[in-house]
């Protein structure tokens, strides 16, 4: 039937009786619940204080994240694989020991706040996770906004129409696509402490290529948003991208044969689904749901 992945605002947002309705279409087809190492980062970093606005509905989603495909903690969790755990596989022929020991870190502090009653024995782990997610929201924010000023200033002779009409056609280019899954295959080298191959075989960025369009399109969704639509970088949700375009990464595969359907209110993934061609696996919760009644 299906791999199926509920994003963050799904597993925040859907009243429980929906959720039920949803959960109980899923048992009846046969679907594999998964989860996604980026939504467990989301939730768990508004879990640093209970005074924090959002920390009720993530404690929640969690749970049911948790529930869904993580626990018991007897049996192995159902994690989609994060991209760059799949890109050292087909650089490497493995993933790296630190990668798979990051996911099962997080796997494991995923589990014990969803069976705890009282956070503090998880306190150190939810603080380091919030950290990572604040600097690498701040990074994410400080680089974009500098390229956006770069680009504006390059193009400050043309009309806005005109630039943007450029942008688009440069980032939808096979050339840009491409290039992104070089950048992935020297950002593997790089985590592995390997010097880069000069040049990189054209095999080796073929293979990742197969593995990589789907996130390479949401990256230049991501782009366009950013440097097109003026998106404002001070806001979470549009930091937020920063996470998405990892979650669409995951777009267009499979586990086991099964494919991989991701359930969101969030129009940028279906946009970014469309743009890779694999519109039908994105879907809101009613679509999703009228999907598995159609079975």
């Amino acid at each position: 039937m299906y791999v199926t992945v509920l994003d963050t605002n799904v597993l925040r947002g859907l009243p429980p009786d929906e959720f039920s309705k949803l959960e109980a279409a899923e048992l009846r087809n046969g679907v594999r619940q998964y989860a996604d190492l980026w939504t467990l980062m989301e939730l768990i970093a508004h879990l640093r204080s209970p005074t924090d606005a959002d920390y009720r509905s993530c404690r929640m989603a969690l749970r049911r994240c948790a529930n869904r495909a993580l626990l018991p903690a007897d049996q192995a969790p159902r994690m989609l694989a994060p991209s760059e755990l799949q890109i050292s596989r087909l650089v490497f022929g493995e993933p790296l020991r630190d990668q798979e020991d990051n996911v099962a870190a997080l796997v494991e502090l995923a589990r014990g706040i969803a069976m705890a009653d009282d956070l503090g024995g998880g306190r150190d782990g939810i603080q380091l996770v919030a950290d990572h997610v604040s600097q690498k929201e701040r990074w994410f924010a400080e680089y974009f906004e500098n390229l956006r000023e770069q680009v504006y200033e390059a193009t400050k002779s043309v009309t806005n129409s005109e630039r943007n009409k450029a942008v688009r056609a440069w980032t939808r280019s096979d050339a840009a696509i491409r290039m992104d899954a070089e950048a992935l295959v020297r950002r593997a080298f790089s985590q592995a402490e390997r010097e880069v191959p000069h040049p990189i075989p054209p095999h080796l960025i073929d293979c990742v290529l197969a593995a990589s369009r789907p996130g390479s399109w949401a990256v230049a969704l991501l782009l366009e948003r950013i440097i097109c639509d003026n998106a404002d970088l001070g806001k979470p949700r549009h930091r937020n991208l920063m996470w998405d375009q990892e979650v669409s990464a995951s777009v267009g595969q499979s586990v086991d044969g099964l494919p991989i359907i991701l359930v969101t209110s969030d129009s940028y993934f279906g946009e970014a689904a469309g743009m890779a061609g694999h519109r039908s696996a994105v879907c809101t919760p009613d679509e999703y749901l009228a999907k598995l009644e159609m079975h």
